[in-house]
């Protein structure tokens, strides 16, 4: 059973004891991620991320590896659109240990010149890393094309240049904006004790906050006011085609509809996109459709790759069965196996300590709602057919999609831009 706190700082507490469970996860969620960035600031959520670990007032950035390290846990973080985490696995006993640990790094992280200028080479490196990557360029650039100049539209890590001029005095200034209570969720899982937890996120945390508030940030509505085709030629095997439909809000009715519809569109090997394309066709070894989804918009991918001869053959499928699944609809056994689908992917997603850490502190984040699995459940199992047909109409309207191409310069690639009507 998930039990919750929130502290007269705004701080935001969530613990979920599990049994059979002999570790436990501590994380520390901030709702902070290069969606609530700008041009000049793009980059700085995840930057700020690497600098935590490199060292506190009382310990080097090996201490701090080595205080996990010798209790045989895991020490790691992550930055993603809209949250950045901190968190920790060890054996129970070691709880303790790594909220301190934690406290300790959120609070008096140095931030010393030598190492902030020692880590952008360590993140520019990371970013020329994803450049590298066809499939991840793939996936920026949509967002790019998707969201135009709204902060949804840039990337993570930011760009080089980005990393390259950030001073120590700008990057405390952001942390200061956006490293406070209000704007936090720490997360307990597996082996804890709800009191105890309560104890030391007062002790390590809540008495050490002064500022209560995080700045308020205009999050606008991304709208689709124009569709967008871009490109980037690069020297690779394949070419990657990837097309962004309007999707929905993170958790709302519309956003469980068109999981249903994702699914078996292209969320697994029996799936239309899957069965079409890679079965009887043989174009591509990867081909899926994924719903991505924030607190107030969110888009639909459809992706695939295959070799740059087929590039024409591989997007008219692609068009045509999407049009196909709008057109014509579905069978109610097909409705059945992707709404199967949705339902086990969120339960097998619960038996994780680190998976049930995330999803209750991300859900909590963006909704101010306890993540409740029987209820989300029960409000799959209410939806309809009909429903997840409508839903799936108003979402796959090729008059508001954007396109990507990412691949070898062909005399035909822009027959991706033909997504777009």
């Amino acid at each position: 059973m998930e039990k919750i706190k929130v502290f007269d700082s705004g701080l935001k507490l969530i613990v979920k004891k599990m049994s059979g469970i002999y570790t436990a996860c501590c994380g520390v969620f901030v709702g902070v991620g290069s969606s609530v960035e700008n041009t000049s600031t793009n980059g700085y959520s995840h930057f700020i991320e690497h600098l935590l670990f490199k060292g506190t007032k009382k310990r080097s950035a090996l201490e701090i590896s080595e205080e996990i390290d010798n209790v045989g846990g895991q020490l790691n973080a992550y930055t993603s659109k809209d949250v950045t985490c901190f968190y920790t696995r060890t054996m129970s006993e070691h709880t303790e240990k790594c909220m301190e640990l934690l406290s300790d790094m959120f609070f008096d992280a140095q931030f010393d010149v030598e190492e902030i200028e020692r880590e952008k080479k360590v993140v520019v490196e990371e970013i020329l890393m994803d450049e590298d990557m066809p499939d991840s360029v793939c996936h920026d650039l949509l967002a790019e094309a998707f969201y135009g100049n709204h902060a949804l539209g840039m990337t993570i890590t930011g760009k080089p240049e980005n990393i390259k001029k950030a001073t120590r005095e700008s990057l405390l200034n952001y942390k200061k904006r956006f490293y406070v209570p209000d704007n936090m969720c720490i997360a307990l899982t597996g082996d804890v004790d709800f009191e105890k937890a309560c104890d030391l996120t007062e002790k390590y945390f809540e008495s050490r906050f002064s500022k209560k508030r995080a700045e308020q940030v205009l999050s606008l509505v991304p709208a689709v006011t124009e569709t967008q085709f871009k490109y980037a030629f690069k020297e690779v095997e394949q070419a990657h085609i990837a097309v962004a439909f309007p999707g929905a809000e993170f958790a709302s009715d519309e956003y469980y509809a068109l999981g249903i519809a994702s699914f078996m569109l292209g969320g697994g090997m029996s799936s239309r996109l899957f069965q079409t394309i890679r079965e009887k066709n043989g174009l591509a070894y990867t081909v899926y459709t994924y719903p991505s989804a924030y607190k107030n918009n969110g888009y639909m991918e459809v992706y695939a790759a295959t070799a740059p001869k087929n590039i024409s053959r591989l997007a008219e499928l692609m068009k045509s069965e999407i049009k196909r699944f709008v057109k014509e609809g579905f069978k109610k056994a097909e409705f059945n196996k992707g709404k199967e689908q949705l339902k086990g992917n969120l339960v097998m997603g619960q038996e994780n300590p680190l998976g049930i850490m995330s999803a209750y502190a991300n859900y909590f984040l963006k909704t101010g709602e306890v993540y409740d699995l029987k209820k989300r459940l029960k409000k799959i199992d209410a939806i309809t057919p009909e429903r997840v047909w409508e839903a799936a109409k108003k979402c796959f309207d090729f008059s508001l999609c954007s396109a990507v191409y990412v691949g070898q310069k062909t005399d035909d690639f822009r027959c991706v831009e033909n997504f777009i009507e």
